[in-house]
């Protein structure tokens, strides 16, 4: 940012304009399924919550949440994306010809 208050002002309604002209800006990527549950839990359950639902959320996110499969890494698929595992495979059916 800048050094005065004159700098920031002018970069904050730059930033303002650029939103109300509906460019939306996109910064790194989204984080992953686990890593977002986990910070969540981490920092955000941990300021909210009773000591006791806290450590309930947690077993829960651990447990159930948190996809087991999905290395790290592995970035979230769009909705309506197609599955990973074809329903076909999942009900141990062969598929039509």
């Amino acid at each position: 940012m800048g050094q005065r208050r004159a700098d920031v002002v002018g970069k904050v309604r730059a930033l303002e304009d650029t939103r109300d002209a509906g460019v939306v800006l996109v910064s790194g990527r989204a984080p992953m399924v686990a890593a977002w549950l986990l910070h969540w839990h981490q920092t955000i359950a941990v300021r909210r919550l009773r000591p006791k639902t806290f450590e309930g959320y947690g077993q829960q996110t651990r447990n159930h949440l948190v996809p087991p499969q999905q290395p790290q890494g592995t970035p979230l698929q769009p909705p309506g994306a197609a599955p990973a595992i074809s329903p076909c495979r999942t009900r141990n059916l062969t598929p039509p010809p």
